[in-house]
Protein backbone atom coordinates (compact mmCIF):
# COMPACT_ATOMS: atom_id res chain seq x y z
CA UNK A 1 0.00 0.00 0.00
CA UNK A 2 3.13 2.38 0.65
CA UNK A 3 3.98 2.04 -3.29
CA UNK A 4 0.50 2.74 -4.30
CA UNK A 5 0.55 5.92 -2.59
CA UNK A 6 4.47 6.50 -3.28
CA UNK A 7 4.15 5.64 -6.93
CA UNK A 8 0.59 6.11 -7.53
CA UNK A 9 -0.16 2.67 -8.91
CA UNK A 10 -3.32 0.89 -9.50
CA UNK A 11 -4.15 -2.23 -7.93
CA UNK A 12 -6.97 -4.74 -9.40
CA UNK A 13 -7.73 -6.66 -6.47
CA UNK A 14 -10.53 -9.80 -7.00
CA UNK A 15 -12.06 -10.79 -3.61
CA UNK A 16 -15.71 -11.98 -2.24
CA UNK A 17 -14.36 -10.10 0.88
CA UNK A 18 -15.43 -6.92 0.63
CA UNK A 19 -14.23 -5.27 3.92
CA UNK A 20 -11.12 -6.83 3.07
CA UNK A 21 -11.45 -5.17 -0.29
CA UNK A 22 -12.59 -1.96 1.53
CA UNK A 23 -9.56 -1.66 3.92
CA UNK A 24 -6.82 -1.76 1.17
CA UNK A 25 -8.60 0.54 -1.51
CA UNK A 26 -10.57 3.85 -1.84
CA UNK A 27 -13.03 2.35 -4.59
CA UNK A 28 -14.74 -0.87 -5.01
CA UNK A 29 -16.24 -2.11 -8.44
CA UNK A 30 -19.36 -4.54 -7.06
CA UNK A 31 -19.72 -7.44 -10.15
CA UNK A 32 -22.53 -10.01 -10.32
CA UNK A 33 -22.10 -12.01 -13.63
CA UNK A 34 -19.37 -10.52 -14.94
CA UNK A 35 -21.13 -7.02 -15.37
CA UNK A 36 -20.21 -3.96 -12.89
CA UNK A 37 -23.45 -3.16 -11.35
CA UNK A 38 -21.98 -0.22 -8.90
CA UNK A 39 -18.51 1.88 -8.43
CA UNK A 40 -18.47 2.90 -4.48
CA UNK A 41 -16.03 4.40 -2.61
CA UNK A 42 -14.96 2.41 0.65
CA UNK A 43 -16.52 4.18 2.92
CA UNK A 44 -19.63 3.48 0.95
CA UNK A 45 -22.03 0.27 1.53
CA UNK A 46 -22.70 -1.42 -1.62
CA UNK A 47 -26.09 -0.93 -3.08
CA UNK A 48 -28.30 -4.56 -2.83
CA UNK A 49 -29.40 -5.56 -6.36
Amino acid sequence: MRLQREKGLTLFIISHDLPLVAHMCDRLAVMHKGVVRDIITSQQPPART
